[in-house]
C-alpha cells in the first residue's frame, strides 16, 4: 500500500494521475478495514480536487466501503448524501448506483445497531425511490433483495418470517413483470422457510410447507 501511494504521488508530480489512479488507491485503503486507512482514503478524495480531478461514483463507493469496513456506517451514509445532492444538482459523475446503496444496506445489516433492520429497509426504499425517479443505475438487483431478506431473517423478530416471505413474493412478481435479475432462487426461499421453522407462530409448520409448495409450483 505504501508503494502504491508513492506511485500515485509520482504520477501526480508528472501530471499523470487521474480519477482511476485515485479510485484504485482509495479502494486499496478500504481493504485495510481500519479507521486510519478510512481517514487516508477520505484525504485522497479531497486531494483529487487539488489536482482538478472530479471524483466519480467508483471513488465515492470505494470511500464508503472504507468507512463501512471499519464500522462507521453513518459516515458512509453521509457520503451517500453528498452523492445524492451532487447528482440532483446535475453532477452525473457522482451518480449513486445499485452498488452504492447495496453496500450501505450490507453495512447496516451486519452492524450491531439495534435498528439495523429498519435502517437496511430504509436504505432499500431509498434506492427504489431513486430508481423510480429516473436513476436507472440505482435499479435494485438480486443481491439487494438478498441483503434485505437476510437482514430480516437474522433479526429473529416475531414478524420476521412474514416480512421475509412478503419480500420474496414481491421479488417474484417483479420477475414476472420482466425484471429477470431479481428472480428469487431456492437458497433464498429455503432461508425464509427456515425462518418460519424458528418462529413462534402456531401455524409455522403450515406456513413453511405452503412456501415450499409455492417454490415447487
Amino acid at each position: 500500500l505504501t508503494r502504491a501511494k508513492k506511485i500515485v504521488d509520482r504520477m501526480k508530480m508528472r501530471g499523470l494521475a487521474d480519477t482511476i489512479s485515485y479510485s484504485t488507491l482509495i479502494a486499496a485503503y478500504a481493504d485495510k478495514g481500519n479507521r486510519e486507512s478510512a481517514e487516508r482514503a477520505e484525504e485522497l478524495l479531497h486531494d483529487m480536487h487539488s489536482v482538478s480531478l472530479i471524483p466519480n461514483t467508483h471513488a465515492f463507493n470505494a470511500l464508503m466501503n472504507a468507512w463501512i469496513r471499519c464500522g462507521e456506517v453513518e459516515k458512509a451514509e453521509q457520503i451517500l448524501g453528498r452523492m445524492e445532492k451532487a447528482y440532483k444538482n446535475g453532477d452525473d459523475n457522482a451518480i449513486p448506483n445499485v452498488v452504492t446503496y447495496t453496500s450501505l444496506m450490507h453495512g447496516w445489516a451486519t452492524s450491531e445497531d439495534p435498528m439495523s433492520v429498519e435502517k437496511t429497509e430504509k436504505m432499500f426504499q431509498r434506492m427504489k425511490s431513486m430508481y423510480e425517479t429516473g436513476n436507472v443505475q440505482a435499479k435494485p438487483n438480486l443481491f439487494s433483495y438478498v441483503t434485505l431478506i437476510n437482514s430480516i431473517v437474522r433479526s429473529e423478530r416475531p414478524d420476521s418470517a412474514e416480512k421475509a416471505e412478503t419480500k420474496v413474493r414481491e421479488m417474484y412478481e417483479e420477475y414476472r413483470k420482466g425484471i429477470t435479475d431479481v428472480k428469487p432462487n431456492a437458497q433464498l426461499v429455503s432461508a425464509v422457510i427456515d425462518c418460519w421453522k424458528k418462529s413462534e407462530g402456531r401455524d409455522k409448520g403450515e406456513r413453511a410447507e405452503a412456501l415450499l409448495d409455492w417454490l415447487i409450483d
